[in-house]
């Protein structure tokens, strides 16, 4: 990406957050439902949480920056690792799944060559079963 797409935008819109501040954000939460989630599993089994369980969490790759181009003016670069809670190959009927609301479900056709069309985008009410868990959760 060059920034051409967004340039007037952000001529207009000069006091925007620096992307790095949204994806500090983005990394907190990420990892506060993180720990949020692991604290709801410890009490569903009825367990403490250990003494360094925090130390589990895995952060997300982080892209290597070294040979990229230079970006505009308070962008950064991010993988999909940072920016989504689960990437997978694909889900077999996923479509079974799709609702008004719930989790965004970004699709192979969501997706062009210059940019991310979220016009259409569908939406997933996920099933709760051992399969919907490991596809979706």
């Amino acid at each position: 990406m060059e920034g051409a797409l967004t340039a007037k935008w952000r001529t207009q819109h000069p006091a925007t957050e620096p992307a790095s501040a949204l994806l500090t954000r983005i990394l907190a939460e990420r990892r506060h439902r993180w720990e949020e989630d692991q604290l709801r599993k410890f009490k569903e089994a009825g367990k403490e949480p250990p003494k360094n369980w925090k130390a589990k969490y895995q952060e997300p790759i982080a892209p290597e920056t070294t040979d990229l181009p230079a970006l505009p003016a308070r962008w950064c670069w991010a993988t999909l690792d940072q920016l989504s809670s689960m990437v997978t190959r694909g889900s077999r009927g996923g479509a079974d799944y799709y609702s008004d609301g719930g989790p965004m479900f970004v699709r192979s056709q969501d997706i062009r060559t210059d940019r991310l069309d979220l016009t259409a985008v569908a939406h997933v009410a996920p099933p709760t079963s051992s399969e919907g868990l490991r596809h979706w959760g």
